[in-house]
């Protein structure tokens, strides 16, 4: 938005695009920034042709009694280009990272002793932004990880963990954000019985697309919207099953996910801002239907916390969540900024 010069630094003050907050930076001035405009605008002057006419003479009064001669016309005045020195862009590369972690336990009579946690985080890098539009286009590599162990009623355990690579690209404009996302990885599983010989894996080649679009509005109530889905589809992999180390065939091999959501921030009152969300979808591995509704809380932006309840059809297996989110790219980018300025006020 501005830029102003002093001492030996040029300092800079953007709005940015995503979050609403004013921001700066100061860079080292160049040597030709040095010079003063007074000067800059001399040595223009210099290059330049000027392109003013030359003076009418007089006119004496016996003239005005004479017709006029017949001008013979001049070829027009050639015109030197004044090469400007070229204005610098600045590609400026950027990143994005989360970590989450949350816990389920079962709620209906049936599966009280049913549990699991999980945990992960993704990480994105984008190399350079390109202006298109009213917006910025990014994009670059990308990586998920999750992992997750639970339990069945004290007889069942399993575990297992998923990582997945590929690429991320986003359309961000003053007041909306566009990303979609096309991984693909590996995908492992165990079973096992915990009072009786059961032993199961699994490993599957996974491709994941995953996509959402943002908007907000700069107010305190109903201030953010997001709509989003995400698909698992199973390329190919191999299940082993035995009881007893006998082997036995199994029917739960579908690894397959589908889910569509939508998240809101309906009050925002710095530093906190309170978050509605619900998502709906099909699992393959219990084959059922699954709506998880949460209400949280997000403080400064950065760490979110949220309590849910998902509504499970087919496998009849009700359960209560908590969980957290961490922006840990914002983190560390805000607690960068803060010693970056006081390092620059102590000088």
């Amino acid at each position: 938005k501005y830029s102003a010069r002093y001492k030996d630094k040029v300092y800079y003050l953007t709005n940015p695009l995503i979050c609403r907050n004013w921001a700066w930076w100061s860079e080292k001035a160049e040597v030709e920034e040095a010079k003063p405009l007074a000067e800059k605008l001399a040595e223009v002057a210099e290059k330049s042709v000027s392109l003013s006419p030359p003076p009418a003479p007089k006119k004496q009064l016996l003239m005005l009694l004479i017709p006029p001669p017949v001008l013979v016309s001049e070829p027009e005045p050639r015109y030197e280009l004044v090469q400007l020195p070229p204005v610098e862009t600045h590609c400026r590369p950027d990143w994005e990272t989360w970590a989450y972690s949350g816990y389920h336990q079962g709620v209906q009579s049936v599966n009280k002793q049913n549990w699991d946690r999980y945990y992960g985080g993704n990480i994105s890098f984008f190399p350079c932004e390109i202006q298109m539009g009213k917006g910025i286009f990014r994009a670059g590599p990308s990586a998920q990880y999750v992992g997750w162990k639970g339990g069945i009623e004290d007889k069942i355990g399993y575990r297992g963990d998923m990582t997945l690579f590929g690429g991320e690209a986003q359309y961000i404009t003053g007041n909306t954000k566009d990303y979609l996302k096309v991984l693909y990885g590996t995908k492992r599983g165990d079973v096992w019985g915990e009072t009786f010989p059961y032993e199961s894996s699994e490993n599957n080649q996974m491709w994941a697309l995953e996509g959402s679009h943002q908007w907000w509005y700069g107010r305190k109530w109903f201030n953010e919207f997001e709509v989003g889905a995400r698909l698992e589809l199973a390329d190919s992999g191999n299940k082993n099953s035995s009881i007893a180390g006998v082997p036995i065939g199994d029917p739960a091999n579908n690894q397959s996910l589908y889910s569509v959501r939508a998240k809101t921030e309906y009050y925002t009152n710095w530093p906190f801002t309170l978050t509605t969300e619900n998502s709906l979808g099909y699992r393959g591995f219990d084959q059922s239907l699954a709506m998880e509704p949460r209400a949280g809380v997000k403080l400064y932006d950065t760490v979110e916390f949220d309590l849910s309840y998902s509504w499970v059809e087919g496998s009849q297996n009700d359960m209560a969540g908590a969980h957290i989110m961490l922006n840990a790219s914002n983190l560390i980018k805000s607690l960068y900024n803060v010693i970056k300025t006081k390092k620059e006020v102590g000088k």
